[in-house]
Formats: structure tokens, sequence, C-alpha cells
């Protein structure tokens, strides 16, 4: 009875039967098969983590050359029509004649939006591809022009980082559309309010359906700041991989401070807040004494941005601020920037009026580009009664910071949760338990997210599951999973990474295969010991 049905089945019943049990066969030696494959690739390229990357820096160091060759040989062959350009006013417009006979030698161009009217021709198709970066802070009519002179243009962007700076007001803009016959909901709808829009705004709209390309791929800021703007601004869908194998548990600090101060708004200028002003110097000089290199203070508020940095500039001197390339200002001011170590002065407390809480959530973007500077440290200081104030975004950041990351932070012990995301994750952990190995399940590690990991005697071995979504096509998550895997190998980790279909197929296999791993690792560390 090896079909494991009843002798009184109905023949269609035991047809059915039949092919699965066939299909089951078939799939099992094309298992056998790719294991096999699998071996022998393994055997022949040796470990992919090391494999893949030395190959991706050769093919990477082998384009580098091959443009700097051409490069060279183009700017030989035109010498003598670019030596031009040492010899002529830039303001003149013989100097614009002279860029456009330059095309031939230089194929690549670089300047500001504003700048392009001045040094090349309008025309249709000048270039081959023109590419618009920080497209969300252009507005669309600075970028219509470069469009214009583009076969192919590019627009990149981030829609929840700072948007054009516009100082026309919302009445006036209102006003003039509905002269010219245009409903202002419609044209922030479309992305092209001269205010409300931008130009990233107005070509996605335009591009519809097709959606955007997401760059989800963030190296700047450690995994436990990321959390929280990859979470509030962009759905999860950021893939965080920092390298963090040189930031220990002592050398970065991410908290919240409560400051119980009032916001006062002078005769003339922004709102200001005494009482975190005064915090946030002497957190400085505790990041200072911490031993971060860079430094910056970033606030809602200009005022109480120079306030700061009177302040600063009192206690340090300017020579030292310049040292550790001290800046106070608003997001604007550090947008494209970072900083070792950020202060979030908040400003937000009793005494704001509503029209100014409304204004910092409105313009929670710039929340977003703030956090999002900080490599190494964030330091956010806010009233404790934040979540009363009208502040959705800052209150959130409150929570994540005095809640999870100090949960995560404050016991030094492992941080885990005891679930599964699929299947193949629960056989796995069940298969575990039952051998008495006790794998810890979720285990968070400088804010990487470890499927299974065994801690015992000192060792540290990571288990990962690997579903479908490891084999993109265009090998993405590999990738992102060898990025990950050095990171965790550099803090001392072992990584055992398990194709998901395993769990199905031969857990008996993977289950000795973890227990090898482990008898080797506990062998190595008690050789250490001794």
């Amino acid at each position: 009875m090896r079909l494991g049905c009843c002798e009184t089945a109905p023949l269609e019943q035991l047809v059915a039967w039949a092919r699965i049990d066939q299909r089951l066969a078939e799939l099992t030696s094309q298992l056998e098969i790719g294991r096999a494959e699998r071996q022998q690739l393994k055997s022949a390229v040796g470990d992919p983590t090391t494999s893949v990357r030395e190959v991706d820096q050769k093919w990477a160091d082998a384009s580098l050359y091959a443009i700097r060759v051409d490069t060279a040989t183009r700017i030989s062959s035109g010498a003598n029509r670019l030596a031009l350009f040492g010899t002529i006013p830039v303001s003149s417009d013989r100097f614009r004649r002279v860029i456009s006979n330059s095309f031939r030698y230089l194929r690549g161009w670089a300047c500001t939006a504003l700048t392009a009217h001045s040094n090349f021709p309008l025309e249709s198709g000048l270039f081959d591809l023109v590419i618009v970066d920080e497209a969300s802070q252009c507005s669309l009519a600075a970028v219509l022009p470069l469009a214009y002179r583009a076969k192919r243009l590019a627009v990149v962007g981030d829609p929840y980082q700072l948007n054009p700076i516009v100082s026309l007001s919302d009445g006036l803009l209102q006003e003039i559309a509905t002269q010219m016959g245009f409903d202002n909901d419609d044209l922030r709808d479309r992305g092209i309010h001269h205010k409300g829009g931008s130009a990233y705004s107005a070509f996605e709209f335009v591009a519809r359906p097709q959606t955007p390309v997401l760059l989800n791929e963030h190296y700047r800021c450690h995994p436990h700041i990321a959390r929280w703007f990859n979470k509030t601004f962009y759905k999860g869908e950021l893939t965080v991989l920092t390298d963090v194998s040189d930031v220990s548990q002592r050398d970065r600090a991410i908290y919240w401070c409560d400051i119980d101060g009032a916001a006062v708004r002078p005769a003339t200028g922004s709102w200001l807040n005494q009482a975190e002003a005064e915090e946030t110097v002497k957190q400085l000089r505790g990041a200072i004494e911490s031993g971060y290199k860079t430094v910056g203070v970033v606030t809602p508020f200009t005022a109480q941005a120079r306030l700061i940095d009177q302040r600063a500039k009192t206690q340090f001197g300017q020579d030292f601020l310049d040292d550790i390339d001290f800046v106070s200002g608003t997001a604007h001011r550090l947008q494209g920037d970072e900083r070792d170590a950020v202060i979030l002065s908040s400003v937000l407390s009793p005494g704001m009026s509503k029209s100014g809480a409304r204004w910092i959530e409105k313009e929670r973007n710039l929340l977003n580009v703030a956090v999002s500077r900080a490599r190494r440290a964030l330091i956010v200081l806010g009233h404790p009664l934040m979540g009363d104030l009208g502040s959705p975004t800052l209150a959130s950041l409150r929570v994540y910071l005095r809640d999870e990351v100090a949960r995560n932070e404050g016991t030094g012990l492992p941080s885990a949760e005891f679930r599964t995301d699929s299947t193949s994750e629960k056989i796995l952990l069940d298969a575990m338990q039952l051998q008495d190995l006790l794998p810890y399940s979720k285990l968070e590690v400088e804010g990487y997210e470890l499927d299974f990991a065994l801690l015992e005697q000192g060792i540290k071995l990571n288990i990962e599951v690997d579903g479908d979504q490891h084999l993109d096509a265009r090998s993405q998550q590999r990738r992102q999973d060898i990025t990950r895997d050095r990171v965790l190998v550099n803090l001392g980790w072992t990584i055992l990474r398990i194709p998901a279909w395993r769990c199905h197929e031969e857990i008996d296999s993977v289950i000795e295969e973890i227990r090898k791993t482990q008898d080797r690792l506990l062998d190595e560390a008690s050789r250490r010991t001794f």
C-alpha cells in the first residue's frame, strides 16, 4: 500500500494518488540532481560568500579601468579644443560654444538644474541620457528644460525627504491657479503643484501605472536608527546593510532624552526652547568625549539652530567645532550630508501654538531627513508629554527610542521572539527542539534579525532558512545576504544557510549538518580556552 490509500477508494482517487506519487518521485530526482550540481559547484568555486565578492570586485575593477582608458583617450584626442577652457571667461558666450564643441571628448557633465541654461544650448535631444538627482527637491519648472535636452530621462528622488523650497504663500498660489483656470487640488494630485509637488511627483504621476524602482539598500545608519524611519516612512521596504562590525555596544548611543521645557516665540523669528538648547550643548559635550569624530545638531526651527550654534561656540570655540565638522541647522542644512552623531532638538512642547505643532507634523519629512543623517549615534530631545502635543510622528519616535531600542539594549541579554515566519522555519524549529538543540528564534543582533541562533559555551551559530525570495533573477537578495553575512562574520558569528526545500525533504540531514557545525565550533572554542 505504497500510496497509503484504502482498498475501497474510487478508481479516480487511486489514479490521482498515483499521479501525485509519480510527480513526487520526479521532483525528488530533480532535487538529487540539483544537490549534486550544487556540491560540484561548491567544490569548484569554494565558499560563495568569498568567491562572489572577489568576482564582483574584479568586475568592478575591470569596468573602472575600461572607463578610465576610454576617457583618457578622448581627452588626449581633443586636447587642443579642451585647452580653451582655461583661456576663455566663464561668463562669455564663447565659453558656451566651447562646451558644445567638447561633447565628443567629454561624455559626462554635471550641473545644477538652474545653471544648465547658461552652459548648454536649448536643443532637443542634446544628451543621450539626463539623470536628475534629488528630484523631490526640484520644481517641475526647473527640470523641464533639462528633460527637453534629453533623449532619455532618469528621475531619481525620495518623496519622503525634502520638497522644493517655495516662499510663495498657499493663498497666493490658490489665487493664481483659480485665475488661470486650474483646480488647486487637482494640481496637487497630479504632482505638478508649484509648492505641493516636485519634479519627482510630476514624473511619477505621468509614468503610471508603472511603479517607481525602489533603491532599497541602505548603508548609512546603524540598523537601530534605520528601523524607525524604515517602518514609519518606507513601510519596511528598505534593506539595511550597514556594516556595524566596528561599532561596539559602548561606542554608540541611540536614545530619547525627556526635557520638560517650554516653547516660546520672540517678537521676531521662529520658535525657541531654552531648556532643550542647554541640554543639547551638554549632549554635544558627551558626544565629543565619547570620541565621535563628526557631530551635528538638527532642529525644525532656524531660531533654535542659531541659539544652539551660539552656545556651542561659546563653550567650545569655533576652531574646535570646525575640527569635528560641527553644524547646527534645520534638516535642509544636512540634506545629502551625514554625521557620526546627530542630536535632534524637537522644540515642540507646551506653549507652542497649535499652528506650530501642525507645521511640524505637516513637514514630517524633515524628521526623516534629520534622523537618517546619523551614522552611529542619535540623541533626541523632546517633551515627556510628546504624545499629547499634536505630532504623531515625533510621538512614534519617542515610543520607539524609549521602548523598543531601550528594551533591547538595557539588559545586555539576547532579545528574541519565539516565532517563525514560514512553514519551513517551523519544521526546522520543531526538529531542533526534538533533538535537544535549544535555538533562539528571531534573535536581534545589532539591528539584524536572525532566523535561529545557537549560543552555547561562547559559540555563535546563525542558522538561516532561505526561501524562494533568495533566488531572484537579478541575484539582488543573494548579494544582500552576502553583505549581511559578512557583517555578522566580522562580529564573530558563523552562518549556516539552509534552503527551505531541505526542511521539507531531508530534515534529518539538516539536523545532522547543524549538529556537526555546532560540535566543530565547540571544539574550536575549547581549544582557544586551553
